[in-house]
């Protein structure tokens, strides 16, 4: 009993090292966008395109006002549409695994963004754009090939969450240390050979 409660402790330890700060919320979940627009309703919903073989993101998605969460992990999208601008309805985006190679400018225009996962791509750089996603409270950028961040990485003062590890991350932003609220911090696996003096503000900051 004594091993089975010690192992219970340490991988709930080691979830929440891996997890947001929060359990998602239970949605109602559809897999096509036609799926999604056919039961429009009042109530939020998820939109799960993950693993289906994508080569381009379906239109329409910015008509669905009621779908705040959308996952297009595990597809080779390659590029998003200039129109990922419009789904300003979104809270919660998974990008992650969808062999992107850059983001444009306008998906700073998601003003009611929260979460936001563009992990395991080929990113070299970040629009400064990025700043206007002023109510991310995560960000996971893990394993992509960033050598820097924008400046811009600063206005995200909503964010209590940031990872940046198996990057190729040279310097970071003095920028960096305007997060007042970050609490999470990862950078593992990078090239970093001195951390910017701003960092010392971080006063929140835990891990």
């Amino acid at each position: 009993m004594r091993i089975t409660r010690s192992f219970s402790l340490v991988m709930a330890v080691s979830l929440a090292g891996c997890m947001p700060w929060r359990a998602p919320e239970r949605l109602p979940e559809y897999t096509s966008v036609e799926a999604a627009r056919s039961a429009a309703d009042d109530h939020a919903a998820f939109l799960n395109l993950a693993g289906q073989g994508l080569e381009q993101i379906p239109a329409g998605i910015g008509d669905l006002a009621h779908v705040v969460k959308l996952s297009l992990r595990r597809n080779p999208l390659k590029a998003l549409p200039p129109d990922v601008g419009g789904w300003d309805q979104l809270r919660w985006l998974d990008l992650g695994e969808a062999a992107l190679l850059s983001i444009p400018g306008q998906l700073g225009g998601l003003g009611k963004l929260e979460v936001l996962y563009l992990s395991d791509n080929a990113l070299t750089e970040l629009p400064a754009a990025v700043g206007g996603l002023t109510q991310l409270r995560y960000l996971n950028l893990d394993r992509n090939q960033l050598s820097a961040l924008p400046p811009a990485i600063g206005q995200l003062q909503a964010l209590r969450w940031l990872r940046l590890d198996g990057n190729a991350l040279t310097g970071l932003p003095d920028e960096l240390g305007s997060l007042a609220g970050l609490q999470r911090l990862y950078l593992r696996g990078n090239r970093l050979t001195a951390l910017p003096d701003g960092l010392r503000g971080l006063k929140q900051l835990t891990d």
